[in-house]
């Protein structure tokens, strides 16, 4: 068997760029890359020669140079009363050029969240070491929200008036229903 191509259809012909006389009577692994033309050859002639259908996805030399990938199917007929080849190939390569844009895309996404994984933990780190310096400052530190709440109060301000327990700052302060009336603190949060 040397796999030498005696019928190209028209679809060959604008596959490859080769005319239909210029396929027929060269040997089919010819038109394969370098790379995959050795390996077509040993491994078609083989699977040929023990009756077992090939399939492989290679890359081949268009006329003009151009790389596409097929995936390839070689199956045994009987043709002209001799048994041959029938090679089906399908043109995957924009197919392939959006797998590996796509596996880009990925190690991208991958990356970045790596970086925000590790910016996150920095900003966490900082924000742990700014509460650790508020924490033993010796003056009264109380952060308030909008609401009236405390995410934070520093250890001198707790051991002098004690734990918020999701209360708002009147209500565990001054054990009051609403705001006190002259807040400094509420003034600042309205005109920031």
């Amino acid at each position: 068997h040397e796999l030498i191509i005696r019928y190209a259809n028209p679809a060959a012909t604008l596959l490859t760029g080769y005319a239909s006389g210029e396929l027929l009577g060269r040997p089919f692994w010819e038109l394969a890359d370098p790379t995959y033309g050795e390996i077509l050859k040993r491994q078609g002639l083989r699977r040929i020669d023990e009756n077992i259908p090939a399939r492989f996805e290679i890359k081949i030399v268009t006329k003009t140079g151009q790389e596409r990938w097929l995936d390839l199917t070689i199956g045994s007929i009987e043709y002209e009363g001799q048994t041959g080849s029938v090679v089906t190939a399908f043109d995957i390569t924009e197919r392939d050029l959006a797998e590996k844009a796509l596996q880009k895309a990925k190690a991208t996404l991958e990356k970045e969240i790596t970086e925000r994984k590790q910016a996150q933990g920095a900003v966490s780190a900082e924000r742990q070491r700014f509460y650790d310096v508020l924490e033993t400052l010796p003056a009264y530190l109380i952060l308030l929200t909008p609401d009236y709440h405390s995410p934070f109060a520093n250890r001198f301000f707790r051991e002098r008036f004690g734990e918020a327990n999701g209360l708002r700052c009147y209500e565990y302060l001054f054990q009051r229903n609403e705001p006190c009336e002259n807040c400094e603190t509420y003034k600042v949060l309205t005109t920031s």
